[in-house]
């Protein structure tokens, strides 16, 4: 929806890096197989409690996915001129318009989700099968 970004993240009120890239992804370990993974983010063992920062399509040779500890407190700031929007979305869903000179701050949530496993599956087996290359 919107153009190419400059962005500054903070970590704990100190900066971390600035981005110049098509957005961020910030995940939860269970969320880095998915997009973040997909934007050449790594993956993460469930077991973990962190957070993982990955900039989308980057314009710099040198903006990596970075991993904080599960207390982190992120800030994120984007700076956009008169030609471009800001918006934040969440998990896929609708996109919202972040005001000019708005802060986004992102940290994990203190509720956890009681999943219920049904099989006693291995997560890297899981991984390969679902990620699997398929050849013909």
């Amino acid at each position: 929806l919107s153009k190419i970004l400059d962005f500054r993240v903070l970590l704990n009120e100190s900066n971390v890096g600035d981005y110049r890239a098509d957005g961020l992804i910030v995940s939860t370990p269970t969320g880095s197989t998915a997009y973040s993974l997909s934007a050449g983010g790594p993956v993460i063992d469930p077991a973990l409690r962190c957070l993982l920062l990955s900039p989308i399509c980057p314009h710099s040779l040198f903006a990596r996915t970075v991993v904080f500890g599960g207390d982190a407190v992120l800030e994120a700031h984007a700076v956009r001129d008169e030609d471009s929007e800001v918006f934040l979305t969440v998990d896929g869903e609708r996109a919202l318009p972040v005001p000019d000179r708005c802060a986004i701050y992102i940290r994990r949530s203190g509720y956890r989700a009681q999943i219920i496993k049904l099989k006693q599956n291995n997560f890297y087996e899981v991984l390969n099968q679902k990620l699997a290359e398929r050849r013909s």
